[in-house]
C-alpha cells in the first residue's frame, strides 16, 4: 500500500515537472513573440519616418523643378526677344 502511494506521488511529481517545463516554454514563447512585436513596431516607426522624409524631399524637388521650368521659360523668352531685337536692328 505504501509503495503504491509512493508510485502515485512519483507519477504526480513527474506530471507537475512536465507541466512546469511546458509553462516555462510557453513563457519563453510569449517573451519571444513580444520581442518580435517590439521589433516590428520599431520597423513601422522607421518606415513612417522614412516616408515623411521622402515626402519632404519630394516637395523640395517639386519646388526646384517649378523654379527651373520658370527660369527656362524666362530664359527662352529673353533669348527670343533679344534675337528679335537683333534681327530688327
Amino acid at each position: 500500500m505504501v509503495k503504491e502511494k509512493d508510485n502515485i506521488i512519483t507519477a504526480k511529481d513527474t506530471v507537475i515537472s512536465y507541466k512546469d517545463k511546458i509553462i516555462g516554454l510557453k513563457d519563453d514563447k510569449i517573451s519571444n513573440l513580444n520581442l518580435i512585436i517590439d521589433k516590428k513596431d520599431q520597423q513601422i516607426n522607421l518606415y513612417d519616418n522614412m516616408a515623411k522624409d521622402l515626402q519632404k524631399e519630394l516637395k523640395v524637388q517639386q519646388k526646384k523643378t517649378k523654379f527651373y521650368k520658370a527660369g527656362s521659360i524666362l530664359g527662352i523668352g529673353v533669348a527670343v526677344i533679344t534675337t528679335t531685337l537683333y534681327i530688327i536692328k
